[in-house]
């Protein structure tokens, strides 16, 4: 599952969830993903073990990150839904639309 609009890959990039590089395909908009199975691992760390207000200090903009939990969590049930095998994060407009 592509992930396009609303800044996927910053997300990715700052929010201690674990990716590696995309060996699906190369992309430079898209150069990393994850399997599914460790997005759930890592929603739950997220969650639970993930400061937030962490986050929020190192950044340029604290306030985008209110509405992450309500995001990584609709992204995994979106992914678990279609049995999705992997996740890849982008920053490509959502003009592009979901694959």
């Amino acid at each position: 599952m592509i992930l396009a609009g609303g800044a996927h890959l910053y997300f990715a990039l700052n929010s201690g969830i674990s990716y590696q590089e995309n060996n699906l395909y190369s992309d430079k908009l898209q150069p990393i993903m994850m399997d599914t199975e460790t997005r759930i691992k890592d929603t739950r760390r997220y969650y639970q073990e993930i400061s937030l207000d962490e986050i929020r200090k190192r950044v340029d903009d604290p306030a985008w990150w209110y509405a992450t939990r309500a995001m990584c969590a609709f992204v995994l049930v979106v992914a678990e839904e279609l049995g999705a095998k992997y996740i890849v994060p982008t920053d490509i407009s959502m003009v592009n639309g979901l694959l």
